[in-house]
């Protein structure tokens, strides 16, 4: 029934919410609907005029004003007066720069909020672009006219345009009822017992807890939803849409379910998640007599989809489809009463329920063609965003068009741009191969693939592979015997010494029993003799295992005890500090005169590339420390013809890293196969900023790696502490930014390098040189892989991710031989077998 009073009329629950939204946001324009329709043809405005006039008086909705007494909103018609309309006449500008400056006119009138209070609630603008070449620019506030509303504005326009111009009464059914009569009446059909029947599906579908789907957004998510937003189209092939359409006919499902399950599977692929939670729009228009109405009628559901097993894409389009029936059949519970029935609590970050959303309209407003006018939609967006992604999907028998509303404070428009286009890569191949599983769907571009494969991980250099540290760093001996090797505390040691100091200890060890490979311990503090230990040690074919003297005892044992060691080199001072083994003990100092009594010449017998070099453990914070056997061929890899950090003669490289961090891989290496200096910085040293800067300007230092927090240290108290360097490299953790923008405007080195390696790929396999950091990062990227390395993000199935999704990253590439004592966890666990083609 009609109501008697329309002038204090209850809100529909739809309106109801809005209402509240608009009320704790007065200047929102998240919800506003603008429209632009193009005419093309001999425009007459005062039939226009007329036009728009005559839908003012048929659809009372467009007159509304909204109220509030005692915390109760109510609605009431306003009484129709004629509406003149604003012509912009845009024809005298640059026939180039018009329709462009028509959307712009239009886009930022449509982010204009409306005072629902005093109304209007509905306006437009005419833009003249030329004589026979109008767009009709109008704007509703969503509270009182949705989608489908749109095209029922388009058709009734058309209907009156033709009719005035025709002199003729229009052709319009008459409206039973106006939107406010359906306001009152759906409060009074949704009964406590049919909404209790509506309610028992939604407990059983939504029961427990919620999942928040954690999209991968580029920035950071506000703590208060700012409704600020864009819209990003994109165009589905014409073959594919057949394809879409075809699958769902023989699969007996709705074009709905099948894009539905596309979404699910691609949000699912993003996010790693197998419980997907997405909002969708239901039209509402179930009843006849508001099929002519303009009004807001839509509806909001929930669907929540469980995606877990890798199901194939056939089963996905099964289970979407099952879902979105079982949600139709219960669409009348509104939105709001669903949200207070599951008490979610207030997040002011996020929407309510789900924060993702999927919209199908296959009834697009037609192109209209009437009194020599042809009429047609053209897009326009208000910039701002409802939720954090809203997909909606246009399709009528000829294509299927995509757009996505994103939230601009969470992603950018090339992020949405690659998501489109994946959205299309997934569906091509779930109609392809029905039998796929979601978790196989290939959903990279090409080019995508290509980048990633090929262009990125285009890292081979030639380096000596086959080549081992002691026959090249006898080479460099042999090229510059008077060159500085080692600087510490004032004493110089020069290549040729230290080829000779390393020489007859080599000797000497064979001499305690060190035969090819075998793994003997070094416990010494950062020094010459503990430079002069290691290559001794890989001189006579053997690997090191440092043992740090400031380690537990227990922890000492559990690496002695791992690694069977039957000799240690050790500092006389250090000796009490190990535990008690029957290894045997060799001190430099106190086997001074035996030492020196050996031989200076370069060992016949020696190493190759694929001989251990150390054996380094790992901290045990994921278990029992693992031992990591590298190869003297990864660490040649790092130093050698690299493309990170370029080291040569007349280079001075800081030395800080204890020997049992394997920075010191580095630290050691990378100027001792290159013909530098290696500067040994004593201890505390490296812990007064002060002291240690002093040092880099006295020694003329030009290379030095620090972890992380020892450059924020740094930084932070002597800021120009690395301006006179050429490359600084830092890493080991995640990075606050602020040092790093304090590094670069307080005196930056020349190179100011971000480097990333877990100990398994031996010291770095990742680079990223910083030149600038915007306001807007919280951290700084690992960059992209060293020479003769590759990386890839992986997915759960061990699918390459696109950019920007959070997977495990894989890097092949100076990788160990493996973990010592772990045969279950050799080299090739790290590496997936996908790879093995690929990597160098």
């Amino acid at each position: 029934p009609k109501l008697e009073h329309r002038e204090k009329a209850p809100l529909s629950y739809s309106q109801e919410r809005l209402w509240f939204l608009q009320k704790l946001e007065p200047a929102l324009a998240a919800y506003n609907l603008p429209a632009i329709f193009r005419l093309r043809g001999p425009l007459r405005h005062d039939l226009l005029e007329g036009a728009l006039n005559g839908i003012l008086r048929r659809h009372e909705s467009l007159r509304l004003v909204f109220s509030e007494k005692d915390g109760r909103p109510f609605q009431k018609v306003m009484p129709y007066d004629a509406l003149r309309i604003e012509t912009i006449d845009l024809s005298n500008s640059p026939e180039k720069d018009r329709e462009a400056e028509a959307l712009r006119i239009a886009s930022a009138d449509a982010g204009k909020p409306f005072d629902l209070l005093r109304g209007p609630v509905f306006r437009a603008k005419l833009l003249k672009i030329s004589d026979d070449d109008h767009m009709l620019y109008t704007a509703m506030h969503h509270i009182i006219s949705d989608g489908a509303s749109l095209g029922v504005f388009a058709r009734d326009f058309a209907v009156l345009y033709e009719a005035l111009l025709e002199e003729k009464a229009p052709e319009l059914p008459a409206l039973p009822i106006q939107f406010i009569d359906f306001a009152q009446w759906q409060r009074e059909y949704l009964t406590e017992a049919i909404e209790e029947e509506h309610l028992r599906y939604w407990r059983n579908q939504l029961g427990g807890e919620l999942p928040t789907l954690e999209l991968p957004t580029v920035h950071p998510r506000p703590f208060i939803q700012s409704y600020r937003g864009a819209v990003e189209g994109h165009v589905l092939r014409r073959e594919l849409c057949d394809a879409l359409t075809e699958l769902s006919r023989g699969e007996g499902v709705t074009l709905f379910a099948v894009l539905l399950a596309g979404w699910n599977a691609l949000l699912h692929r993003y996010t790693g998640q197998d419980d997907i939670v997405v909002g969708s729009g239901i039209a509402g228009r179930n009843r006849a007599e508001v099929e002519e109405l303009i009004g807001f009628f839509v509806n909001t559901v929930v669907l929540r989809t469980d995606v877990s097993g890798n199901p194939t894409f056939r089963e996905l389009v099964h289970r979407s489809s099952s879902i979105a029936l079982g949600a139709q059949d219960h669409q009348d519970l509104p939105f709001n009463k669903l949200v207070a029935e599951l008490r979610t609590g207030h997040d002011t970050s996020r929407s309510p329920l789900f924060q993702v959303m999927f919209v199908l309209n296959n009834t697009p407003t037609p192109i209209t063609e009437f009194g020599n006018i042809r009429l047609e939609s053209v897009p326009v967006h208000n910039d701002s965003a409802k939720m954090d992604l809203i997909l909606s999907a246009f399709a009528d028998a000829r294509s299927i068009v995509l757009s996505v509303e994103y939230n601009t404070d969470l992603f950018e428009a090339g992020t949405i741009r690659r998501m489109l286009g994946h959205f299309q890569g997934l569906l091509e191949c779930g109609v392809a191969n029905p039998e796929c599983p979601i978790g196989a769907l290939e959903y990279l571009t090409p080019g995508e693939r290509h980048e990633i494969l090929g262009e990125w991980n285009a890292t081979s250099t030639d380096y000596p592979k086959n080549a081992s540290i002691p026959k090249l760093f006898e080479a460099q001996a042999a090229q510059s015997p008077g060159a500085p090797a080692l600087e510490a505390d004032g004493t110089v040691v020069t290549y040729g010494d230290l080829n000779a100091r390393a020489n007859r200890l080599a000797r000497y060890l064979q001499r305690q029993g060190a035969v090819k490979e075998p793994l003997i311990g070094v416990c010494m503090e950062r020094g010459i003799d503990l430079v002069v230990s290691i290559l001794a040690i890989l001189k006579t074919g053997g690997a090191y295992v440092p043992l740090d003297p400031e380690y537990p005892e227990e922890r000492l044992r559990l690496m002695i005890e791992d690694t069977g060691l039957a000799l240690i080199l050790a500092e006389e001072r250090f000796l009490g500090r190990l535990p008690e083994t029957s290894a045997a003990t060799v001190c430099l100092k106190r086997d001074a005169d035996s030492i020196a009594a050996e031989s200076p010449e370069n060992l016949e017998a020696g190493p190759d590339a694929e001989s251990l070099a150390y054996v380094m453990f790992t901290s045990g914070s994921t278990g029992v420390p693992k031992g990591v056997c590298v190869t003297q061929r990864s660490i040649l890899r790092l130093v050698i013809n690299t493309d990170y950090c370029k080291i040569g003669p007349e280079d001075k490289v800081a030395h800080l890293s204890n020997v049992a961090f394997d920075a010191a891989t580095f630290e050691i290496w990378g100027p001792l196969l290159n013909g530098a200096s290696l500067v040994i910085v004593p201890r505390d040293t490296v812990l007064s900023p002060l002291e240690f800067e002093v040092l880099l300007r006295e020694c003329g230092i030009t290379t030095a790696f620090v972890t992380t927090a020892l450059f924020n240290r740094y930084v932070t108290e002597r800021p120009t502490i690395f301006s006179t360097l050429d490359t600084v490299m830092f890493g080991g953790e995640a990075v606050d930014p602020e040092p790093v923008r304090v590094a670069l405007t307080s005196g930056s080195p020349k190179r100011l390098l971000h480097v990333y390696g877990p100990t398994e790929a031996t010291t770095f396999a990742t680079w990223y040189p910083i030149q600038e950091v915007s306001e807007r990062v919280h951290t700084i990227p690992i960059g992209k892989p060293i020479t003769n390395t590759t990386a890839y993000i992986l997915d759960s199935s061990h699918q390459i991710v696109p950019v920007g999704i959070p997977g495990e990253l894989c890097i092949s590439g100076g990788l160990a031989r493996g973990y010592l004592n772990r045969p279950e966890l050799t080299a090739e666990k790290f590496v997936p077998d996908l790879f093995s083609a690929t990597s160098n």
